[in-house]
């Protein structure tokens, strides 16, 4: 038995305690012959299946049990129920022959069949008979069992511990009884509906109807029919989508249930991002929104769904955080100064019959547009809650139908003649500083240059005496390029981007910001660290590196680990304000590699936005009055986090979002091919394993193409299994032990591929480990296990091969690397090494020192370069 304790402070303790065996010599049972087996259940179905269960036990247990201890606990340690069978045994052979006669439906006279209900009545007539406890006795002393268990099976109630003297059998385990496993869910059509017909009546909010959380997590779930008028009123190309604005008002609903904030104002939402729409078809979709608390008060949520028809994880519809403020501004808008900047008016109806056109079809619900007054880039439009929904006013925070409208307003500042609908894609944060009424103004303008693809917002909506209300930064928007499907449907769209360094210099205006603590870390610039230190005494200089400007394996740990020790040790500090760190590396060969320390400082950044982390490239070459312009110049904007120096102009990293049609399309798999697999049969490289043998399974096939998996395992049914899906695919498939960690394993394995197969077409390196926690409670030995097989197995792999003449090098990374991860700053920093040495390895591919494209995935973006490549 095993006994938990889960301690306040997050200690847990777990008991296991031995269970009791008696140590004294058994005495011989006085039972008397034959045993006498006795079973009952609720009802036929059951009996039979508690028939079923003990003699699968006898075929298990006949040779270490007693007979007599299996009839004596079936006696006195079960419930007598309705539906009755007992029989008589004088051995196990006996006993299970007759056990399966009744499984079978073959007649037995020694067989006693009855039902408690049906032989109510003759029971009474013999219970009330003085003479029958002498009866019963007088059955016992000359051995009429029969007559016993027949009248037992009708319903007699009887001590069966008369049967004994006093040394009894023992009670021992038996097969449990086989409850029904029937649910009894209210049916749809018993439950009470609002008046509009949208769901049961003890909902919690229209968009939040059921609290589901487990020990595991803070959730709640609704369940929306697309009779809602947020979903009947708001189509996309025919189909009903929930709104943007809904997940927005899902996330404030859900901060209330969970008691983290009051219903109105105090609350900020930001880092929002809608990555799939929630599409309900025909049959009703349940969604769920979950809560996660992160470091310095903020919470995390989450609105998914599941797709109960198929095995895949839970589609995530919507995210980001969540932020209680106790205090909040209070801000005005000069109303009439903007009526006199804005004369220009349009047609709202025209605008409703532009939003049509592009496939967007807002009814009754969705159509709070009063009027528009447009400038250059801006404009100022009153919106106000549909008439036809106006009693759902005070259900609201961020009434669906008002916000929405007041996104409408955009229609003014874009080129109707596009013909595509917009979406939203991200909004930097809203900020709920008052009750909002049911009729607002809203100031709507550019946040930054607009393109026919991504637009980027302000809005502002404000009463009519011009208190600010709501306040939106940064809502982006895209174009729809593809056809909505329900949730449960197909991927319904892909968007890739790619990296793009853009100058920007500083203007001589900019003024830095007070920062509280300052750390400059050199890579490959050892040299220069004592002048520089004596150039910025308030500052602390170290070096990472040494003078080692090529990070192999062991000198980019050497500089890693050091790095998040800094950090970890500012964490715990928490400091009051902003601390910049700046990690300045060459920006040429092997040493760009450092820029991977990237991962690392944008995780921290997230887990204490306190902490400000810049990676700077440069020159290897500069001197240090160089190095401290340089450093001088980006303390004046430390919130841009990656900039380089090429041929004297600053250049910022930035991200353009592609076409879709930009994905590639050829396969780089050919048949015959030899691939090395690592993580073979994991998730990641199982399915790449499989989609390799299904591009190469052709009746044209010539040869087969060979799969060699690796993983850290030994060969085990797991392993077997995924090579047995992989040659019924057709594939040659072999499976090899590899810690690519060892340089030496890998050698080996690929000399011996070489030897045995002749070539070696391509590499795949999937492998990875992750040990998910915050900075604060992640020790240097967890950082560094999961940092080793992406960044030692990427190098051990390509040293190993840098001979062979390879068709394609792919590395899977992640996300994580490119943007940084809360909980993730090991695998960031592991991941942002693997996109950094795909730039490396392809430009040792153009000087001819390697063969075989280097592509670097961040899955789930197939993306050739993509993230990672100049």
């Amino acid at each position: 038995a095993g006994v938990s304790s889960f301690g306040f402070g997050g200690v847990n303790a777990h008991v296991v305690i031995e269970e009791y065996v008696q140590r004294t010599e058994r005495t011989a049972s006085t039972a008397t012959m034959p045993y006498l087996i006795v079973l009952s259940a609720r009802t036929e179905a059951q009996l039979q299946a508690m028939v079923s269960n003990l003699k699968h036990y006898l075929d298990k247990h006949s040779q270490t049990a007693e007979l007599s201890d299996v009839a004596y606990t079936l006696q006195v340690g079960r419930e007598a129920m309705e539906e009755r069978l007992a029989l008589m045994a004088h051995d196990w052979e006996a006993l299970r022959n007759k056990l399966q006669r009744y499984l079978t439906g073959r007649e037995d006279r020694e067989i006693y069949r009855g039902q408690v209900k049906r032989n109510k009545d003759t029971l009474a007539v013999f219970a009330a008979d003085e003479d029958m406890a002498r009866t019963i006795d007088a059955w016992i002393g000359k051995g009429k069992y029969h007559k016993l268990l027949n009248l037992w099976v009708k319903g007699l109630v009887f001590d069966w511990k008369q049967l004994y003297g006093e040394a009894k059998p023992r009670r021992i385990s038996l097969p449990t009884y086989p409850f029904a496993r029937e649910r009894y869910w209210v049916s749809e059509g018993g439950r009470r509906k609002t008046e509009d017909g949208t769901g049961p009546l003890f909902r919690l909010h229209p968009l939040v109807h059921q609290n589901t959380s487990t020990l595991a997590e803070q959730r709640f779930s609704s369940t929306f029919t697309g009779e809602e008028f947020f979903l009947n009123d708001h189509r996309v190309q025919g189909q009903k989508v929930l709104p943007g604005v809904a997940y927005l008002e899902m996330a404030r609903a859900a901060m209330v249930q969970a008691g983290e904030t009051e219903s109105t104002g105090g609350l900020e939402l930001s880092r929002i991002v809608w990555s799939r729409p929630l599409v309900v078809g025909d049959q009703p979709q349940t969604v769920h929104i979950g809560l996660y608390p992160e470091a310095e008060g903020s919470i995390a949520w989450e609105v998914y769904s599941n797709d109960e028809g198929s095995a895949a994880e839970a589609i995530v519809h919507s995210q980001g955080q969540a932020m209680v403020r106790s205090q909040t501004d209070q801000l005005f808008l000069d109303i009439k100064a903007l009526q006199t900047r804005l004369p220009a008016s349009r047609s709202v109806e025209e605008a409703y019959t532009a939003f049509g056109a592009m496939g967007l079809d807002y009814g009754p619900g969705h159509r709070g547009l009063e009027s528009l007054s447009v400038g250059d880039g801006e404009v100022l439009a009153r919106v106000s809650v549909p008439v036809s929904v106006a009693q759902t006013q005070g259900d609201y925070g961020l009434h669906p139908g008002l916000l929405d409208s007041a996104l409408q307003a955009a229609v003014a500042l874009i080129d109707t003649a596009v013909g595509q609908p917009a979406l939203p894609f991200a909004l930097d944060s809203l900020e709920l500083l008052a009750p909002c009424p049911s009729r607002v103004w809203v100031w709507l303008r550019e946040a930054e240059v607009a393109t026919a693809a991504v637009r980027k917002l302000d809005l502002d909506l404000c009463d009519d005496f011009g208190q600010v209300c709501v306040r939106l930064r940064g809502f982006n928007s895209r174009v729809l390029e593809h056809k909505l499907a329900p949730a449960s449907g197909e991927a319904v769209d892909t968007v890739l981007f790619k990296p793009v360094w853009r100058p920007r210099a500083v203007a001589e205006t900019v003024v830095p910001p007070t920062i509280s603590d300052h750390q400059v870390f050199l890579c490959g610039f050892d040299a220069q660290c004592p002048g520089l230190q004596a150039q910025w005494p308030d500052v602390t200089v170290s070096s990472l590196s040494g003078d080692q400007q090529s990070p192999q394996p062991g000198a980019f740990s050497k500089a890693a680990l050091p790095l998040f020790s800094v950090v970890q040790t500012l964490l715990a500090a928490k400091p009051s304000g902003p601390v910049l760190l700046q990690v300045v590396m060459s920006n040429r060969g092997d040493g760009s590699l450092y820029s991977a320390l990237s991962g690392l400082l944008k995780t921290a950044q997230q887990e204490n936005p306190q902490l400000l982390g810049q990676v700077l490239g440069c020159d290897p070459s500069v001197s240090v009055g160089e190095l401290s312009r340089l450093i001088e110049d980006n303390r004046r904007c430390p919130t841009e986090q990656r900039i380089r120096y090429r041929d004297g102009q600053r250049e910022v990293e930035d991200f353009e979002q592609l076409s879709s049609s930009r994905m590639p399309t050829e396969s780089p798999w050919r048949n015959g091919g030899v691939y090395l697999i690592t993580g073979g049969a994991g998730g990641l490289g199982l399915i790449v394993a499989k989609a390799v043998a299904a591009a190469t399974n052709s009746a044209a096939a010539t040869k087969k193409v060979t799969l060699i998996l690796s993983g850290r395992s030994q060969r085990e049914e797991r392993q077997q299994q995924a090579v047995e899906e992989l040659q019924a695919l057709g594939a040659r498939v072999d499976y090899r032990p590899l810690d690519v960690t060892d340089r030496q394993a890998v050698e080996q394995l690929l000399a011996a591929t070489t030897e045995e197969y002749g070539t070696l077409t391509g590499i795949v390196h999937s492998a990875g480990v992750l040990d998910d926690n915050l900075i604060l409670r992640k020790s240097a030995d967890d950082f560094d296990r999961v940092l080793a097989p992406k960044v030692s197995g990427t190098v051990n792999l390509d040293e190993a091969s840098r001979d062979l003449p390879l068709d394609i090098f792919v590395l899977f990374s992640s996300v994580a690397g490119v943007l940084g991860n809360a909980g993730q700053a090991d695998y960031a920093t592991a991941n942002a090494f693997m996109d950094g040495y795909a730039h490396y390895r392809n430009a040792l591919l153009a000087a001819g020192r390697r063969s075989g494209r280097t592509l670097s995935i961040n899955w789930p973006l197939w993306a050739e370069g993509g993230m990672n490549v100049d």
